[in-house]
């Protein structure tokens, strides 16, 4: 949190992500596709930077526990410890981001509760649906 506080003020909310539109830009790939959009601001940016080729899926699980304990198994250094470190991040990450208005503007919405294969074929469904 603190490291996107220190550039939020020095370079203005959405800094990484003009950053990153920028290298999508200049690599000339004809799809990019990016995870963490967190922000408003974000979304807002990427749309105003590809207009209608960009397209936002929001990719969510409902159970917190399950969310947790897939977190565990990646075993980053950084990530909580505890259920409840966990959600205290959340909770943060929200405050900063305001990630729920940000999923609200999703143009499809996926469920991640099953299995990744369900999600894997969910999210071709939607490139089937998209480019046709």
């Amino acid at each position: 949190k603190t490291i996107s506080e220190k550039y939020f003020a020095q370079y203005g909310k959405g800094y990484f992500v003009k950053l990153l539109a920028e290298r999508i830009r200049q690599s000339g790939n004809n799809a990019t596709g990016i995870t963490g959009i967190r922000s408003p601001d974000d979304v807002s940016i990427l749309r105003q930077a590809f207009g209608p080729d960009f397209i936002l899926i929001d990719v969510f699980v409902t159970n917190d526990r399950a969310r947790f304990d897939r977190m565990q198994k990646r075993a980053q250094a950084r990530d909580p410890k505890s259920l409840e470190q966990f959600l205290a991040q959340d909770r943060a990450e929200e405050e900063l981001f305001h990630v729920k208005v940000a999923e609200k503007m999703a143009d499809f919405t996926l469920s991640n509760d099953a299995s990744l294969e369900d999600l894997h074929r969910a999210i071709a469904d939607v490139f089937k649906g998209v480019f046709k």
